[in-house]
């Protein structure tokens, strides 16, 4: 899943408790982390990499 705010999300994420990993940055491809459902599913949060000329 594609978030413009991306830092924000995370941060209030992990304010709330939620059960993430760490912000893994991906070079030209952006910046993603996991976050899990209460039925231990994860769900990849991407930043989007930069605009394409």
């Amino acid at each position: 899943m594609e978030v413009n705010d991306f830092h924000r999300l995370y941060d209030e994420l992990e304010i709330s408790g939620a059960t993430i990993t760490g912000i893994v940055d991906n070079d030209d491809c952006g910046k993603n982390f996991y976050v899990y459902d209460i039925d231990s599913n994860k769900i990849d949060i991407w930043s989007g990499g930069p605009p394409i000329p």
